[in-house]
């Protein structure tokens, strides 16, 4: 178990020794850093952990950003804000825990040092999760599962020509290149509460062994009966890679021409009321 540190004064965040430490006051920023935008936090290094990193780091040598690029004069960020980043990300959770909570004065959220570490371990309750206005790692895990796979959910086209995906429960999500499902950074925890869920019938066991040919189609045969209209708006196909289905990816009738080179077949379906199978 990763215990949270109880007197955190003297404790190195990249070690986690307890012993004489310098401590370093980054923040606050505004607009235009990406790490240290409304952020003042300790960052808090043993002599032989600080040896270790680039000295000029800590001078926290401050440059203005190109008013030509960024439309806003006056906007600013450390030197070496990315190496800054990037080491914080290295430290133990402990640490982070450290930096980005307790040591942080301008956290918009504060918890319990041992919730902060268990709810960014995913292991946190659900309920304890909730008393913090947080999503928990049970809602993230639904929505990371569920939403994507659910029969449910169906692509949104708007006027300007963007794409994104809902369903009739609340739950959205987004669309990649190829215009298929994929989950949002937004969660959505209807998924978690969801007595709808059901993913689609076809009949796959982890491979076409021992299914009839006929049941299949080759991309040209698909393209062309895109190509002639002949499809329902509610039909689709999952592409066979290696001979497995590639649940992550749904082809439509509208982009059937972005369908990789590696495609091998396709499964195709067809929606009638709320079942799915395979024709």
């Amino acid at each position: 178990m990763n215990k949270a540190i109880e007197n955190a004064d003297n404790v190195c965040m990249k070690c986690l020794k307890d012993t004489e430490v310098t401590k370093i006051v980054v923040g606050p920023l505004g607009y235009g850093s990406c790490g240290f935008d409304m952020t003042q936090t300790i960052i808090q290094l043993c002599n032989d952990c600080l040896s270790k990193t680039n000295p000029d780091w800590w001078k926290l040598e401050i440059i203005e950003l190109d008013k030509e690029s960024f439309g806003i004069s006056g906007l600013s960020k450390y030197k070496y804000e990315k190496e800054i980043v990037s080491f914080v990300n290295t430290l133990p959770i402990e640490g982070k825990e450290l930096y980005h909570n307790r040591f942080d004065v301008y956290s918009s959220l504060k918890m319990a040092p041992q919730d902060w570490i268990d709810y960014h371990l995913d292991i946190l309750s659900h309920q304890k999760s909730k008393e913090y206005g947080l999503y928990s790692p049970e809602e993230k895990k639904a929505y990371a599962e569920r939403f994507s796979v659910c029969k449910h959910v169906t692509i949104n086209i708007e006027k300007s020509g963007l794409r994104n995906s809902s369903c009739h429960c609340g739950a959205s999500g987004d669309t990649d290149r190829f215009g298929n499902v994929k989950i949002s950074r937004n969660i959505s925890d209807e998924c978690y509460h969801c007595s709808q869920f059901s993913t689609f019938n076809a009949l796959y066991d982890g491979s076409i062994l021992g299914f009839d040919e006929k049941t299949l189609m080759d991309v040209k045969t698909f393209k062309e009966i895109c190509a002639s209209g002949k499809f329902k708006e509610n039909s689709f196909a999952r592409p066979i890679k290696n001979g497995k289905i590639s649940w992550n990816l749904i082809f439509y009738p509208y982009n059937c021409n972005e369908i990789p080179d590696d495609v091998d077949k396709l499964w195709l379906y067809i929606e009638n009321d709320s079942v799915s199978y395979v024709i």
